[in-house]
């Protein structure tokens, strides 16, 4: 008479992480890789030796490793993360580091896959995660933040830095009325104050780029005056806005979070 196989459960990871039902395996693991990184090990944490060893990064590896990313996890995605977690933790003095909280560190984690590390975006999410480390600023690292980044491009983070430097950015606004045409039309053309040498891979989607900062809710625009009184030539009407962009609120709050 055969014996009915009884089947085992499967086996949780053995790393220290219980799922709960429902719960996200992105906030779990960055539970874990938190509590790792709060360890008092800062010191040597990041050292040769200790990547041999069963140490507080060998352990970060492996939580990684089982879930930050379906791709095979090589040695060089292993640096990626070793670099960047080094770089946040090492930017906050030792004395006020902390666990960050998993809704930070789960979304900026998975936020930096695809960025390069030495990237304007890597750069906005390794000051927020320095934020989340440190005691004394976690209250600017709003949950919120690793998202907006996410929909950030590069070239919109050189845009913000652009609005926080004095002198700020503006445009203005060129209207064109046509009288002589049947019926009469109406043109607009937008030029914004950035030198030929602002780092702006796509200067072509300078207009896109500021109103999708404002959609974001990061920016917001208003008239500062006008040009000199309207201009008739050859039955058109030249009119000439400026405008100034600065910071919501809100925005300030983020830009503060996750500059320099």
């Amino acid at each position: 008479m055969n014996r009915a196989t009884v089947a085992r459960p499967p086996q949780r990871p053995t790393i220290g992480i219980y799922m709960a039902e429902g719960q996200d395996l992105v906030i779990a693991i960055a539970t874990e890789v938190a509590q790792q990184i709060a360890k008092d090990a800062y010191s040597d944490g990041f050292s040769p030796a200790m990547r041999q060893s069963g140490s507080i990064l060998s352990d970060m590896i492996k939580t990684l490793h089982l879930a930050l990313a379906p791709i095979q996890f090589t040695a060089a995605i292993q640096d990626r993360y070793r670099q960047f977690l080094n770089t946040a933790i090492r930017r906050v003095p030792e004395a006020s580091r902390i666990a960050p909280p998993p809704q930070i560190l789960g979304p900026v984690l998975e936020g930096i896959k695809y960025e390069p590390i030495d990237g304007d975006i890597a750069k906005l999410f390794s000051n927020l995660l320095s934020r989340a480390f440190d005691k004394d600023r976690v209250n600017e690292a709003h949950p919120a933040f690793p998202s907006i980044i996410r929909q950030l491009s590069s070239d919109e983070a050189v845009l913000l830095e652009a609005i926080a430097t004095p002198g700020g950015l503006g445009f203005e606004v060129e209207i064109i009325k046509d009288y002589s045409a049947d019926p009469p039309s109406l043109k607009r053309q937008r030029s914004y104050n950035l030198a030929p040498t602002a780092l702006i891979s796509f200067r072509e989607n300078i207009e896109m780029y500021v109103s999708h900062l404002a959609n974001l809710g990061l920016t917001e625009h208003h008239q500062v005056r006008i040009g000199e009184p309207p201009d008739e030539r050859n039955g058109e009407l030249f009119e000439i806005y400026f405008y100034e962009i600065s910071f919501t609120r809100f925005g300030r709050t983020f830009w503060e979070a996750v500059s320099d």
